[in-house]
Parts: structure tokens; sequence; C-alpha cells
């Protein structure tokens, strides 16, 4: 049954402000994912999150200690891997006529450019 006070509202306000005795009272903290939960849950749920943390912060640790030697050999190989291409490259010398990258001729390119724009022109020259 309805509160006295609340017949005359809206059903969803009515619903919204009314006071439940099974919601947990006590100062409410506001949890990233779990929204507004009370200082205690907020409590239960830092310590199995914490414990987690450093456990795993450690077997990293210990992980990294007891495969130490496969992982210095992978870095190991991966240095002589790069190296060995290096020495495998024959060296190069370029012929010094012979066009490398961009390779024009200022004054072609300047005659070619100036015939272009003297197409656009009325007059002639």
């Amino acid at each position: 049954a309805a509160q006295p006070s609340q017949r005359g509202m809206d059903p969803l306000v009515a619903s919204v402000t009314r006071m439940d005795p099974s919601i947990p009272t006590g100062k409410m903290v506001k949890v990233p994912l779990f929204g507004e939960i009370t200082e205690r849950e907020a409590n239960s749920l830092l310590i199995p999150l914490a414990a987690f943390s450093v456990l795993g912060f450690l077997l990293g640790f210990v992980n990294i200690i007891q495969n130490s030697e496969s992982i210095a050999n992978s870095i190991m190989n991966v240095g002589g891997d790069i190296s060995n291409k290096v020495a495998q490259q024959p060296n190069q010398v370029y012929d010094p006529t012979e066009c490398r990258g961009i390779c024009s001729s200022q004054d072609s390119d300047i005659d070619n450019l100036r015939r272009f724009m003297k197409s656009f022109s009325s007059t002639s020259d």
C-alpha cells in the first residue's frame, strides 16, 4: 500500500523518493565500475584487489628471474640476426652518372614550365 503522502505523486517520483529500510545506511563512496556503494563494501573490494595486485607484481618478478636465461638468449639471438643481415649485404658502390633519386635538369624543367604557362596566354611571343 502506498503511503498517504505519496498518493498524489507521480509513480516514478514516488518509487525514487521512498524510504526503503532494506537499503544500508552509512557513508556512501563512489567506486569506478561499481557505482555508489557503502564504505564497508568498498573496503571488502579493496582488500582482495590490493592482495591480487601485489601477488601479480611479485609473480611477475619470479617469472622474470626463472626465465632470465631464455630472455637473455632471445635478446642475443635478435642481436645476432641483425648483425648477420648487415654482414651479408655487399657494399654497394653507385655510379656517379646514374640517377639515385629525383633526377632532373633545371634548364629543361624551366623551359617546359614556360611553354606550359604560355599555352594559357592569349598573346604569343
